[in-house]
């Protein structure tokens, strides 16, 4: 299969450009703090080689997210792979690497196959006039672009993070797990002791696009619930989130 053949190419050339990536990662550290590794986006993209897919329609898919690199890396494999014409949407965050991933894959296709588009406005994409928008995790473009008439933009979670403390003792891991949540561009919400449980879990089960929960209790009777009744993708109890998420796009972007 000849989009096949890109996507390694693709690899190959990321794995030729270590260095470079590595350097344009240092300099891109001066504004984001954003940890990146090579060798954990070669893994990721050695992962995606074994999975078997058919190539779809061509079409011109706008994909907007916060400038996660992994994600840019994974969605030029997959715009590669479904023969689709790519526009990545971002914001301000680790600009030089998404561009350096993007042009890697531009010249394997030998041709500007993928474009990335920075802080885009409606009356830009309008002018782009993609036959589907997506936000990928990044809930803010959504409640801007949903607005656009005859438009419909699709909105699908990616590593968004609830989570809910019921004592002070969880404070500081709760933090924590904030700050790396903000480093690596997942959204987050958190809950504290200061507020009602029941509120917080009628809140929660409202929400129909969660990808991630978490509590950090030693009330059984809470934890219990918490398990039973929120909806979400990944439910984690007193426990590392971010041990569980598998890096993928999800099938419907494409």
């Amino acid at each position: 299969m000849e989009n096949l053949k890109l996507v390694n190419l693709v690899m190959e050339q990321i794995k030729e450009n270590q260095k470079v990536l590595n350097q344009i990662w240092q300099e891109d550290k001066t504004v984001n703090s954003f940890e990146f590794d090579v060798q954990q986006l070669i893994g990721l993209m050695e992962k995606f080689k074994k999975r078997e897919k058919m190539a779809k329609r061509k079409q011109k898919i706008l994909v907007e997210h916060y400038g996660n690199p992994y994600i840019t890396a994974l969605l030029c494999m997959e715009g590669l792979l479904y023969q689709a014409e790519l526009i990545i949407g971002m914001e301000d965050c680790c600009y030089g690497l998404n561009r350096a991933i993007v042009k890697i894959a531009n010249e394997v296709c030998q041709g500007e196959k993928i474009l990335l588009k920075n802080n885009l406005t409606c009356e830009e994409i309008e002018k782009i006039n993609p036959n589907k928008i997506v936000c990928l995790g990044n809930s803010n473009a959504y409640m801007r672009f949903r607005k656009m008439k005859n438009r419909k933009v699709q909105n699908i979670p990616l590593f968004n993070l609830t989570l809910y403390y019921d004592s002070e003792i969880y404070e500081e891991l709760a933090q924590t797990i904030r700050i790396y949540a903000i480093q690596n561009f997942y959204e987050m919400e958190i809950f504290d002791e200061t507020e009602d449980f029941e509120e917080i879990m009628e809140e929660m089960k409202e929400s129909q696009n969660q990808y991630c929960a978490v509590i950090l209790s030693r009330d059984k009777e809470k934890m219990e619930r918490f398990k039973r009744e929120i909806p979400a993708k990944i439910i984690c109890v007193n426990e590392n989130p971010f041990g569980k998420w598998e890096w993928k796009i999800p099938e419907e972007v494409f």
